[in-house]
């Protein structure tokens, strides 16, 4: 019986994150240093990863909240691991909001991953094509050398990278653009 509170909570939640996800697309200006742009991780990563500790904590209290006599040991061991998934997921989303981000200047663009670790300088000419998996929020850059570089559609300021690709490669992000124009007023649309 407890099983399927677990499951529905976890449904719930999931639900949520995903709602959470498609609300936080943010096209405010990125953060300019000296010659070099830099787009950080969108706020929708620390709010997330707020999300998935707070319910990673609910399940690890669960079972000592509302102890169930009939299905004790089981109750334990799945909300345990739902637990432990939910917080581990946290703890990675605060590390991409924190330390994910993407460089460019007139010499080219680079990015550093989660655990801050910084990716080669991939020159504007050396881009030969662009990637983008809208189920996976990601954009990659192929260089002709084979080099790829990954990095989150949900980085604040993204409009001025695209604008950056189209202005110093040949390449064009028709698709980046009619994406972000639908996204820009979402909320505001009339469904039906």
């Amino acid at each position: 019986m407890i099983i399927y509170q677990v499951l529905f909570y976890t449904t719930v939640a999931i639900v949520i994150l995903i709602l959470l996800k498609l609300m936080m697309v943010d096209n405010s200006s990125p953060v300019h240093t000296e010659k070099v742009v830099v787009l950080p991780a969108s706020k929708i990563f620390y709010y997330l990863s707020i999300v998935c500790i707070t319910i990673g904590i609910f399940f690890l209290l669960l079972p000592w909240v509302f102890p169930d006599p009939e299905d004790e040991q089981l109750m334990f061991g799945v909300a345990s691991i739902f637990g432990l998934i939910f917080i581990l997921a946290g703890a990675f989303l605060g590390l991409h909001y924190k330390y994910h981000r993407l460089y460019f200047d007139q010499r080219g663009v680079w990015t550093s991953n989660f655990r801050g670790k910084h990716s080669q300088l991939q020159p504007w000419p050396h881009l030969k094509e662009v990637r983008w998996n809208l189920f996976r929020g990601q954009i990659i850059l192929l260089a002709k050398n084979g080099t790829k570089l990954k990095f989150t559609q949900y980085l604040i300021g993204l409009p001025t990278f695209i604008d950056a690709i189209e202005k110093r490669t040949p390449l064009k992000a028709k698709k980046f653009r009619e994406y972000y124009q639908k996204m820009k007023g979402w909320h505001q649309q009339n469904p039906f």
